[in-house]
């Protein structure tokens, strides 16, 4: 089947759908994005769970970049060096021992 339509309107015609297929590739790109990051913060919150008063403390006194591997992944040892630190810096953010 031969395509009759003038050259540059196959064109302009192919060049809107890939535009359509690159927003729809962007569009999943970000909602994967968004995913990957709300897991990351789960898997860090189990991580202090236990040992911060206070999710917040760990934000704002760490951040979740620098537990973080180069692949995204959390590197649950530097997780707990860090929380181990801010803990033996600032001993008031964490819970209390039970007695």
């Amino acid at each position: 089947m031969s395509d009759n339509r003038d050259p540059g309107a196959r064109l302009l015609q192919d060049v809107m759908r890939f535009k359509g297929q690159r927003n729809e590739a962007r569009a999943e790109t970000a909602r994967q994005a968004g995913l990957i990051a709300e897991l990351q913060l789960e898997l860090i919150a189990t991580g202090v769970r236990g040992r911060l008063l206070r999710f917040e403390d760990f934000h704002q006194h760490v951040t979740v970049e620098a537990v973080l591997c180069p692949d995204g992944r959390v590197d649950s040892r530097k997780l707990d060096l860090m929380v181990s630190d801010l803990l033996r810096r600032r001993p008031e953010l964490g819970v209390s021992p039970q007695k």
